[in-house]
């Protein structure tokens, strides 16, 4: 009797990462294009400004191009520790807030902290291999999802912005009681929490 084909989990895997990122041989562009899509909504453009489709869409690439290149540049680190991740990620989040500023569009850094947050968080499932040696170091992308999870699991307050019109201040100050709650109630890293907390 011939044996029948059936899908691998391999199989199932690829598909659906395909289906949901698109093209995947570039797991770091990948993973920062598509956070992008989490957060573009929430960027405001004053309708007195100039502000082509072009210039937007040139706006969007050089910033990727920047985020992936200090993604590649963090990745030849090799071993480091929470304290050296927390500067890198906060240096990222104020240069991707300084390049849209320059342009003159109000970029805040509850924005920035999503858009890296997020890439993070896409290019561990894109490729794991990736985010070895400092997936316990990533942050938890801060959003509304978040606020409500945190409030009813650990009873953690919003603050008193809205999570894309966080500043530094309240970012850092909700990111690490965030942190410190998850370690002491589950003992997981933050990614890893919010991971099995999203998908429930």
């Amino acid at each position: 009797m011939k044996k029948l084909d059936k899908l691998t989990p391999q199989d199932i895997t690829y598909y659906l990462l395909i289906a949901y990122f698109g093209d995947v041989d570039d797991p770091i562009y990948t993973a920062v294009n598509s956070a992008y899509l989490d957060l573009n909504r929430t960027i405001k453009y004053k309708k007195t400004q100039d502000i082509t489709e072009e210039k937007k869409a040139l706006l969007r690439q050089t910033s990727v191009k920047m985020i992936k290149d200090q993604i590649i540049k963090l990745s030849k680190h090799g071993f480091f520790d929470k304290e050296m991740f927390d500067s890198w990620h906060s240096e990222l989040c104020e240069a991707i807030c300084q390049k849209y500023n320059d342009s003159g569009i109000h970029f805040h850094y509850g924005q920035a902290q999503k858009w890296v947050n997020m890439t993070m968080k896409y290019l561990s499932v894109v490729d794991c291999t990736q985010t070895e040696g400092y997936f316990e170091c990533l942050h938890v992308p801060i959003d509304s999802i978040v606020f409500d999870l945190a409030l009813e699991e650990f009873g953690l307050e919003r603050p008193a912005n809205r999570w894309s019109r966080m500043t530094k201040e309240e970012y850092i100050s909700y990111q690490g009681a965030l942190c410190s709650r998850i370690k002491e109630n589950t003992g997981l890293s933050p990614l890893l929490w919010e991971f099995r907390s999203w998908n429930r």
